[in-house]
């Protein structure tokens, strides 16, 4: 469905065919659809209990945390523990056996970049006591060499793989079912979505045959997960108006979270400089690959040495002429002020993940990372000024990632001198990510022959105090045209 008339209400009902439904708006604000520009519809596994674990105090207060779940996991279900900070609480298989031998537990960062397994998780998902590391992660190991459950960047990647792939495609695809129906009842209707898993392309493949994929999902394949790679891009899509592949998704290093994003300089805390989870020439390569296929790239980024390397990467990319594909740079947590004048002449856009500002940035983060060297925490007005674009993701689940919150937490990052203005940071959800990705002649706005893309909003975050902007509600939403979501009108 496409806008017919944009206009006055006079217009708009002098035009309209007699018995045509008229909804009456009452005043409320009307914005172009929101888009998602990271999301991770397609994490989907088999039946589980989640439990949040951020509030944890410790080990001790995760595993009772978890423990006091126990009881409500289905049964041959598994018990999934969100929003883990290893920094804050960090043991190993024995920890999470003290809580269930027979139930399977995985435990995961909110960015998926560590999880944490009991001894029945890893059996259920095949990984043996001496399975071998990736090139680009490692499993942690007890002093005879056994795998003791927590598994960090790569190998991470490859647990939550093989916990996907677990399912059936008809547990992933009405699991992304219900992810899509959360985002439109908070008025995400498009999406860059990173579900990189074969198993998640065989979902959203079925979803699109039956005409049930009710939002736009561009589609970011990830070649450091070859399976799922191969899937994607051999997937010739039922229905390319619904889903259809973006850029090649890398992951450059890990985060700070994790205390894995790879710094110029040593962490005081452990005495290393994180971790590069792919070399310089391979980066390059990929790059250059993707936007040689038309496609592009969106490189993901933390720490100043991995920002350095991705904008080296888009700079040798775009080296060759025109770009047809995307050029991004997502997350940069910690960017020296030479890198991000950088970025801003590449006009490549920049991936703003505004989840994860409280979680990363605070004491034994950034105070690690500073050093001597002038290094900007969060460079938010560095990277997206000028004219950069900048777009804003969640890098989650929708049921874990309201845009009123996202917003709200942009629009007052810990670093106050890298403040957007608050009109950028609202077009990062609506104008510009369509913009970016090539397709403002279809979507992105509210004009006549553009997808009929729409929410309806309790309150206009740019006029309301910044606290009352997370509780934004979503009273309508409109996907291609179609009624998606509705509230009180």
């Amino acid at each position: 469905g496409k806008f017919a008339l944009v206009g006055s209400r006079d217009d708009v009902i002098k035009a309209a065919r007699p018995g045509t439904p008229v909804i009456d708006l009452g005043g409320w604000v009307v914005y172009p659809g929101f888009h998602d520009s990271h999301s991770r519809l397609g994490e989907c596994g088999p039946e589980a209990l989640e439990v949040p674990l951020g509030d944890a105090a410790g080990p001790t207060g995760l595993a009772a945390a978890l423990h006091d779940s126990l009881p409500r996991a289905p049964r041959g279900g598994w018990l999934l523990g969100t929003d883990w900070d290893p920094r804050a609480a960090r043991g190993t298989r024995a920890t999470l056996d003290s809580v269930s031998t027979s139930t399977p537990i995985l435990v995961r960062t909110r960015d998926g970049h560590a999880v944490w397994l009991n001894s029945r998780g890893l059996d259920a998902l095949g990984l043996k006591p001496d399975a071998r590391d990736p090139d680009d992660g490692w499993f942690e190991r007890d002093a005879a060499g056994r795998l003791n459950g927590v598994c960090f960047e790569g190998a991470a990647f490859q647990v939550i793989e093989r916990w996907v792939s677990s399912a059936s495609v008809e547990q992933v695809a009405a699991c992304i079912e219900q992810n899509i129906q959360a985002a439109a009842r908070r008025g995400v209707v498009s999406f860059h979505d990173a579900s990189p898993y074969a198993r998640s392309a065989q979902a959203f493949a079925l979803l699109a045959r039956r005409g049930r994929l009710k939002a736009r999902v561009l589609q970011m394949p990830m070649p450091q997960l070859p399976d799922g790679y191969a899937e994607w891009t051999r997937l010739r899509s039922p229905d390319p108006e619904r889903l259809a592949l973006g850029p090649d998704l890398v992951a450059v290093d890990g985060t700070l979270t994790a205390g894995t994003a790879a710094v110029g300089r040593p962490y005081r805390s452990v005495r290393d400089s994180g971790y590069a989870l792919v070399s310089q020439g391979r980066l390059d390569s990929l790059a250059r690959a993707a936007v040689a296929g038309g496609r592009g790239v969106s490189l993901h980024a933390s720490g100043d040495r991995g920002v350095r390397m991705a904008v080296d990467a888009l700079e040798r990319a775009a080296a060759g002429g025109t770009v047809r594909g995307e050029l991004r740079l997502e997350r940069a947590d910690l960017v020296q002020p030479q890198d991000a004048a950088r970025f801003r002449k590449l006009g490549a856009t920049f991936v703003l993940l505004p989840w994860q500002l409280p979680q990363d940035i605070g004491p034994g983060t950034v105070e690690d990372t500073t050093g001597a060297a002038p290094r900007v925490p969060h460079p938010i007005r560095s990277l997206a000024s000028g004219g950069t674009p900048l777009v804003i993701g969640t890098d989650a689940t929708p049921g874990n990632s309201p845009p009123g919150l996202a917003l709200q937490r942009a629009m007052n990052p810990p670093n106050a001198a890298e403040l957007p203005a608050p009109q950028l940071i609202l077009h990062g959800l609506t104008v510009t990510p369509a913009r970016s990705a090539h397709e403002d002649a279809v979507g992105g706005t509210i004009e006549v022959g553009k997808r009929a893309d729409l929410v309806v909003v309790d309150r206009d975050p740019l006029r309301v105090p910044s606290q009352l902007v997370p509780a934004m509600k979503a009273l309508l939403v409109i996907s291609n045209g179609e009624i998606v979501h509705r509230l009180g009108i």
